[in-house]
């Protein structure tokens, strides 16, 4: 019966997951179609739901089964026992334990990579941007010159937009998992194998992307109208690249000569900027980046991005209908550009939701196993802790050696849960988090202790407030009107878990 209510309240609850993670997870980063039950899975969950109460029940249903008697009578006239008499039940506990701070720990570390992940440096400024992305057909824009013309008009009618302080383009946006390399070389190592040749990520921007952006322009200048497809081929390059062309020396003038060997051109660095995570937030993305003018390369696909003082997603109307001004028939997919963080960030507040909803789950489930173990312990060992007071010891005494009871549990617990390495294997995607991180470990030893503790509490105080005199009376065999003798007994309510 409890296995029914709990399997039927846990697949309740799966099909109300599931219809919440649709909305929020991305369609094109971490999922195809609808999140759905799976039968199979669903299968499986009922048989093991069933399963187990059958397997953990018969070991005991067995052992009921075969008790003799006059050694049950026996046993039960010395009232005494505790833990020590219940091993089976301790493991199960100490189990419990140990898997409730392996989800725990686990929650915590991604919780702590979740918040390095928010302070990183993205060498760009998100906040008040707002993103446009916008694919221009061929049959509309079929030239260069008639694609690169839409860009300014589109550029220009933002800029315009009220509340937009700055506007450029860009062909490929950082953090939307898309990007192109290019090999390249100096003029002094261009005889070098291709294969030995470094790789660069480059990017196509136009007039004001920098600053726009937010990217901090470190040496020389930034594209101008200036820098068309018939002038000087021009490149800026990222610090990291920069650093390759010596140190204490400026790239600014230099040649830098990229593309796919044999198919190479050589370019003239006129700036230098800083650092920008491209790909993703993994550490690392931060290899060589090149950048040239749009004006110089073209394209059919542009991110139009905006700057404004005010909430970026009040301005996502106002970007959208200034877009529909320069060309009503194209559709345009606006975001903030916070969103496109938020997206490469999901994969660790994700894990920390559910690895602390899990953990919190296990929490209670190991808090009940330590409260019914020491309630079942202090109800077989009544007589024995009567004996106890009988004999001097202090309720202080009583309490701690109940209360001590479970802590040794959750001691045991603790270092079960060490030998598991929940840090190995949690390291691959743990963010600029040591696996065994001090912090993390102490505050979910010092929450588990103290959890121990408090399960053991209650029955640490009615044990202490037992009287010895009723206890030792209740244990003594008496005359049965009936003929013979039995033995009367006293069990306070147990909760069993």
């Amino acid at each position: 019966m409890l296995a029914a209510l709990g399997g039927g309240l846990g697949i309740g609850l799966s099909y109300w997951f599931a219809s919440m993670l649709n909305p929020v997870l991305p369609e094109d980063l971490y999922k195809i179609g609808d999140i759905n039950i799976d039968r199979t899975v669903l299968a499986f969950s009922l048989l093991v739901t069933f399963a187990t109460p059958i397997i953990f029940g018969l070991i005991p249903a067995l052992k009921a089964s075969k008790v003799d008697l006059s050694i049950g009578l026996k046993e039960g006239s010395k009232g005494s026992g505790g833990l020590a008499t219940s091993t089976g039940r301790r493991m199960l506990v100490v189990a419990q334990v140990a898997f409730a701070v392996v989800l725990i720990t686990g929650a915590g570390l991604m919780v702590r990579s979740f918040a390095s992940v928010q302070d990183i440096d993205l060498g760009f400024d998100a906040d008040h941007l707002v993103v446009a992305e916008v694919l221009l057909p061929t049959n509309d824009y079929p030239s260069t010159e008639e694609r690169l013309g839409f860009v300014e008009e589109a550029v220009q009618q933002l800029e315009s937009t009220p509340g937009v302080s700055a506007a450029s383009a860009v062909s490929w946006l950082p953090l939307n998992h898309e990007s192109l390399t290019y090999q390249i070389s100096r003029p002094s190592t261009e005889d070098l194998p291709a294969d030995e040749w470094p790789l660069a990520i480059l990017n196509h921007t136009h007039p004001g992307y920098f600053e726009t952006m937010g990217v901090e322009l470190l040496e020389g200048r930034d594209f101008g109208t200036m820098d068309v497809e018939d002038s000087q081929p021009v490149v800026i390059v990222s610090r990291a690249l920069a650093n390759r062309f010596g140190p204490n020396q400026s790239p600014l003038g230099q040649v830098l000569i990229a593309g796919n060997p044999p198919t190479t051109q050589a370019y003239t660095v006129v700036g230098v900027v800083e650092n920008v995570r491209h790909g993703d937030l993994s550490l690392g993305d931060l290899g060589p980046q090149m950048y040239r003018p749009t004006l110089q390369a073209g394209g059919r696909r542009f991110f139009l991005v905006t700057r404004t003082s005010g909430d970026p997603s009040d301005l996502v109307t106002g970007v959208r209908e200034a877009l529909r001004g320069v060309n009503s028939n194209l559709s345009y997919g606006v975001r903030p550009m916070n969103a496109v963080v938020a997206e490469n960030q999901l994969q660790w507040s994700i894990s920390s939701v559910f690895l602390g909803i899990f953990g919190v789950g296990a929490l209670m489930l190991a808090t009940l196993g330590i409260y019914g173990l020491i309630s079942y312990s202090v109800s077989q060992r009544e007589r024995e802790l009567g004996v106890r007071i009988a004999l001097g010891a202090t309720a202080a005494e009583i309490r701690g050696t109940v209360v001590g009871d479970g802590l040794r549990l959750t001691v045991i617990g603790l270092g079960l849960a060490a030998a598991l390495g929940l840090g190995r294997l949690a390291s691959a995607i743990l963010y600029e988090v040591s696996p065994y991180d001090p912090v993390t470990l102490a505050a979910v030893m010092v929450l588990f202790l103290g959890v121990s503790a408090l399960a053991s509490l209650l029955p640490a105080t009615r044990a202490s407030g037992t009287d010895p005199a009723t206890v030792l009376r209740a244990g003594v065999a008496t005359d049965d009107p009936r003929g013979g003798t039995h033995v009367r007994d006293s069990h306070w309510p147990v909760l069993l878990v």
